[in-house]
C-alpha cells in the first residue's frame, strides 16, 4: 500500500470579545490535507461568533 498518513495535534489559546478560549484540534487523515493556521482558525471563530449574534437578533 502506498498511503500519506497524518496525524497532527494543534493546542493554542484565544482570546475573543474578553473571553479566553483553550482549543485542541486533534486530526488524523489519509491523503492531501490542508491544515487551517493559527490566524485562520482565529477568523472562522469570530466569524461563527458574528453570524450567531446575528441569528440572535433577528
Amino acid at each position: 500500500m502506498n498511503e500519506l498518513w497524518t496525524e497532527q495535534e494543534n493546542n493554542f489559546r484565544m482570546n475573543i470579545s474578553g473571553t479566553e478560549y483553550e482549543v485542541s484540534i486533534y486530526f488524523t487523515a489519509v491523503g492531501i490535507v490542508n491544515i487551517p493556521t493559527e490566524t485562520e482558525m482565529k477568523a472562522a471563530m469570530e466569524e461563527i461568533q458574528r453570524s450567531r449574534k446575528q441569528a440572535i437578533t433577528t
